[in-house]
């Protein structure tokens, strides 16, 4: 079947105010399966467009805050979240690791504001399971796309791709991608 050939994930979770691990590792976990998957990966910690935002960038923008230099944080940020919302009007789908104990600033405004308005799967993996699900996600986002581990939602995201039929949940979109690209 192959419903999510060409399709495009963003991946949106916690990287402001954690090490920089916690950051990538998760993202560099899934980007291998989704590349296997023919499904294109924008990372916000590996970005695709003009900007980067590596420990670099974070150094910068840290001392603009401890500095108080606080027109210049707005500044370099503009750009970073202008980006960062194009990304996820050109993704078809998200996944968000979803860790309570983290500041996830951007990510609720990524995943909830923009992707649940545009009505897209948003894949969340909860850490310490779906029964830490904040209250308001649960009234965001269907209780089918929250997971309680990586295991879970892959099979979850293999199923969607190869299934006979699946239920869409109203937020699932497929196009016709090798028509699209004219491979047909």
């Amino acid at each position: 079947m192959n419903r999510l050939y060409k399709s495009i994930c963003y991946c949106s979770g916690p990287m402001d105010r954690v090490a920089w691990g916690e950051a990538t590792e998760w993202r560099d976990m899934i980007k291998p399966i989704l590349f296997d998957m023919n499904i294109g990966v924008i990372d916000p910690c590996d970005k695709p467009g003009v900007l980067t935002e590596d420990l670099n960038f974070r150094t910068k923008k840290e001392k603009l805050a401890a500095d108080g230099d606080f027109d210049g944080l707005h500044e370099c940020m503009k750009p970073v979240v202008n980006e960062d919302m194009r990304f996820v009007d050109l993704a078809h789908f998200l996944i968000f690791f979803l860790d309570t104990e983290a500041h996830i600033c951007g990510s609720y405004m990524e995943s909830c504001h923009a992707a649940a308005y545009q009505k897209k799967p948003v894949l969340t993996v909860i850490k310490g399971g779906r029964e830490k699900t904040p209250h308001w996600w649960a009234g965001v986002n269907p209780p089918q796309f929250n997971f309680d581990d990586w295991e879970s939602l892959i099979a979850y995201l293999k199923h969607v791709d190869t299934a006979d039929e699946i239920d869409d949940h109203n937020r699932w979109r497929f196009m016709d991608m090798k028509k699209l690209y004219n491979e047909a």
